[in-house]
């Protein structure tokens, strides 16, 4: 594994990671009393707003980082470029399906 699968691996990590952080946060208001659809709503925006900067922000990021501590990254032909943020912004949407399904979740009562 090289330094460039190493950054695209790590900003999957870092959606997921904050996708989650998201979810835990709107259900831990969500069972104070909160209203789950605002919290739904919420946990939607912050989900997809974390595949755009772990997509943008981080990778580029880390690329340009890593290119003044004089490490150069190989990219190929530039695709990782365009995939990255892309791929980044897919996750983070897909998450949501679940995560919205885990907010509206009822305990089952006998």
């Amino acid at each position: 594994m090289d330094m460039s699968d190493f950054i695209y691996y790590f900003t999957f990590f870092v959606t997921a990671a904050f996708a989650l952080g998201a979810l835990g946060l709107a259900h831990r208001a969500i069972r104070r009393g909160g209203n789950k659809k605002i919290y739904s709503n919420r946990f939607t925006i912050a989900s997809v707003l974390s595949g755009l900067v772990s997509g943008i922000v981080l990778y580029y990021g880390m690329l340009w980082l890593l290119d003044i501590l004089g490490y150069r990254v190989n990219v190929g032909h530039g695709e990782v470029l365009i995939a990255a943020p892309l791929f980044n912004f897919i996750l983070g949407v897909v998450l949501v399906l679940p995560g919205r399904m885990v907010l509206q979740w009822r305990p089952i009562r006998m």
